[in-house]
């Protein structure tokens, strides 16, 4: 029997879905609301979820993360919101949920109680435990969203939101179920501040310094430190020009998530932009304490070299940052 021919095309898309499957992390989006026909799944992705898994999911989370007498009360909607993992055997899937309420004038209590809870395959669950604080930061302003919302395509449209914006976190993560520890570095500042130049200095790439462009985008590297420790050091050096920096600022979630480390680089010889290398500073501070991620922080004093030791300018502009 003659052997078939493999068709290159055909190969290429299975394999493209394969790759598909395996990267497609979140299985299930539900927004729960307890209503006058009790806990219901109001807002869910995939359209086509069975009924009775969307029934269970509102069931289970509102009910067990509820409590008694939670807005019973009605003292407002502040303060009542918690995280909570929970499995879903029947489902093979585990899931992260946030409770919170609703302000409905209407309801008993003046509010309703609901429930956004994100699933994945049970097996898993490493995933929610890796990347506990950026899943919080989103799924706490999606829930605010809601909690503004006036009706149910705005719902719609803001989970709608969370989906796409869970996806385009998962494709970013290498692998998102590794157990290895991963250290991520990243070195920051105003173009030509010297970042690059000093990741040649420590790699003991002396010759390439010279002839160093400048950093487009973002730049990632990997390291591997404490082998016997099983760690790996990611190191992003992020690009200085203002399109860059305004972009990875707008993407902090990403580039600013999960932080280890940051070093920050002023050049201290650009006299004239040492303003604007604090205001980006500021910027990130800002933007750390939103992502609620506190790393340490190394600024850099970079550029000062043995012939500028009497440079009483510099020494000014030195008095200046630490003022």
């Amino acid at each position: 029997m003659p052997k078939q021919k493999s068709d290159p095309e055909k190969d290429n898309q299975i394999e493209k879905e394969l790759n598909e499957i395996k990267t497609d992390i979140i299985k299930v989006v539900v927004l729960s609301i307890f209503d006058e026909n009790g806990p219901t799944p109001k807002v869910f992705w995939p359209k086509d979820l069975d009924e009775n898994a969307g029934l269970l999911i509102a069931m289970k989370t509102i009910s067990l993360l509820m409590g008694d007498a939670t807005y019973q009360n009605g003292t407002g909607t502040e303060g009542v919101n918690y995280f909570g993992i929970l499995p879903f055997p029947d489902l093979k899937l585990n899931g992260l949920t946030y409770f919170f309420l609703i302000p409905d004038l209407d309801a008993r209590g003046k509010a309703l109680a609901a429930t956004i809870t994100v699933l994945i395959d049970e097996t898993d669950k490493v995933f929610f435990y890796q990347n506990m604080k950026y899943l919080r930061v989103i799924i706490d302003r999606t829930a605010i969203e809601i909690q503004n919302s006036e009706n149910l395509n705005d719902k719609i449209k803001i989970i709608d939101n969370l989906k796409d914006e869970l996806f385009e976190f998962t494709k970013e993560l290498k692998d998102p179920f590794s157990t290895k520890r991963q250290l991520k570095l990243v070195l920051t500042g105003l173009d030509k501040a010297g970042k690059t130049s000093f990741l040649l200095g420590i790699r003991r790439k002396y010759s390439e310094i010279i002839k160093a462009l400048p950093t487009k985008g973002v730049e990632r590297s990997e390291e591997n430190i404490f082998e016997e420790q099983n760690s790996l050091i990611s190191i992003w050096d992020l690009a200085g020009q203002k399109q860059y920096r305004e972009r990875f600022l707008e993407q902090s979630k990403i580039y600013l998530y999960n932080i280890d480390l940051l070093f920050f680089f002023i050049d201290i010889q650009d006299v004239e932009r040492i303003n604007d290398a604090l205001d980006l500073l500021r910027r990130i501070l800002t933007s750390l304490i939103e992502l609620e991620e506190f790393p340490p922080i190394i600024v850099c004093l970079n550029k000062f070299d043995p012939d500028l030791k009497g440079n009483e300018e510099i020494f000014k502009n030195l008095s200046e940052l630490f003022n």
